[in-house]
């Protein structure tokens, strides 16, 4: 990452320039001689915190084993429970209850993200307490505290090669597409971290992360966003960020929520963490590949469903918004864009396309709004709606086209687009008034 030098911290950790990284089971105490005294102590110690509601007989057989894989390692294991509860199960386990935060207490708004970065908070402030010096924080699931998949997560962490450590997962090409057509090329456009889920589930931290991001959440409420975003503080601290791909997935968080409403949560509290931290990204010139624990990261092509997936009420509602929402807008973007998404309007559902480049503009010309006010923020987020979903269905479009079509290369091309657009948003956003095309 290129940027102008910042006041950092001391023991930043940094990766080094050889070497292909090796997964450590963790250290292992040297047991103790007859007669020698007390046997020495764990080398080292980490806390995991589960971020919601789990079964406590799974936690309890999950704990076992993840005990016997990281020998060695003292593990707190935090699960939500009805107080705050310690119970030793070994010298090296601890199982730790904690009542989980609500949207009442917290006074955070009832959605799956906030309540999620409420649970977070609640588990880096117990880390804290407990002087762990790594932590990781899982989806209440539990597909990512098997222990393999534990291990791959919190390595880089032991061995003091990352500071973060974010997953990445297996996902088909049409899965996901909020994240992979906005919230992850944006991130990586904007704070040169390259990782492909910025609100992954699973992450692990070291203990000087940790701090950084208990200080983040509670700050949140006052900054006008409640979601945790891992590596944007990592980013403000030129932080080592790692991604390791583990072989699972999770239930989207968004259940019965419409679009509009998800987009609003999501894209809103991207847009708050853009004007919260312009005066990092305006200077970040380049991205920078996480740390490469390749036999991790290295992305599995995903085969296209069989399933068609039918596209037209997604151009329907493109151009439906393109009539009703024409003064709205007016009022966000430009006139070459807006003339350029009447072209578009005018296809044929077959060769209905969304550029890559117009896309890019849309993005951070209503990222401007968003920080300008130009309308009601509510407003402006449901007005990005139907353009999303023409994104979607040119995509999908495309993707059915193209036998060879590979998601992985197609959000690499996007990413790519994002970054190339950057200056775009950087003259925009410091000179609104006089950079208007």
């Amino acid at each position: 990452m290129e940027a102008e030098p910042m006041e950092t911290e001391p023991e930043l950790l940094t990766h080094p320039a050889a070497a292909e990284p090796v997964l450590p089971t963790a250290p292992v105490a040297e047991p103790a001689s007859p007669g020698a005294g007390p046997a020495t102590a764990p080398a080292a110690t980490l806390f995991a915190g589960i971020t919601g509601v789990a079964d406590i007989d799974l936690v309890r057989a999950h704990a076992a084993s993840l005990a016997a894989a990281m020998q060695g390692t003292h593990v707190t294991l935090a699960y939500a429970g009805a107080d705050t509860t310690r119970t030793a199960i070994t010298p090296e386990l601890d199982l730790l209850s904690y009542p989980l935060p609500t949207a009442e207490a917290t006074g955070t708004p009832a959605s799956p993200w906030a309540q999620t970065a409420a649970a977070q908070a609640a588990l880096l402030a117990l880390a804290s307490d407990s002087s762990a010096q790594s932590v990781v924080l899982l989806h209440p699931d539990l597909a990512a505290l098997e222990p393999s998949a534990l291990l791959q997560l919190t390595a880089p962490v032991l061995t003091r090669e990352a500071d973060l450590v974010m997953a990445s997962y297996a996902q088909g090409p049409f899965d996901g597409l909020l994240n992979h057509s906005i919230l992850a090329p944006l991130t990586r456009a904007l704070y040169g971290k390259h990782v492909r889920f910025p609100l992954a589930p699973d992450f692990a931290l070291s203990s000087r992360m940790a701090a950084r991001l208990r200080m983040r959440a509670h700050s949140g409420g006052s900054t006008g966003t409640s979601v945790l975003w891992p590596t944007t503080v990592a980013a403000a601290m030129d932080a080592t960020v790692a991604e390791v791909r583990l072989g699972l997935q999770h239930p989207t968080p968004s259940g019965d929520l419409d679009l509009a409403t998800v987009i609003a949560q999501l894209v809103g509290s991207t847009f708050g963490e853009m004007e919260l931290h312009a005066p990092l990204w305006q200077r970040v010139r380049a991205a920078q590949h996480s740390v490469p624990f390749s036999q991790f990261a290295a992305p599995v092509a995903a085969p296209l469903s069989s399933e068609t997936v039918d596209t037209a009420p997604m151009i329907k509602s493109f151009v439906l918004g393109s009539r009703s929402l024409q003064d709205v807008w007016g009022m966000i973007l430009p006139p070459v864009t807006l003339l350029d998404l009447k072209r578009i309007t005018l296809l044929p559902a077959e060769r209905f396309r969304l550029p890559d480049e117009l896309w890019v503009r849309i993005i951070y010309d209503f990222a401007l709004g968003y920080r300008l006010r130009t309308i009601n923020r509510t407003h402006l987020l449901g007005a990005l709606t139907p353009l999303y979903l023409g994104w979607v269905a040119s995509y999908i479009q495309e993707a059915s086209a193209d036998p060879a079509f590979q998601a992985e290369a197609r959000a690499e091309r996007l990413a790519r687009a994002f970054e190339d657009g950057k200056p775009y948003l950087v003259r925009r956003w410091r000179w609104p008034d006089r950079f208007n095309p």
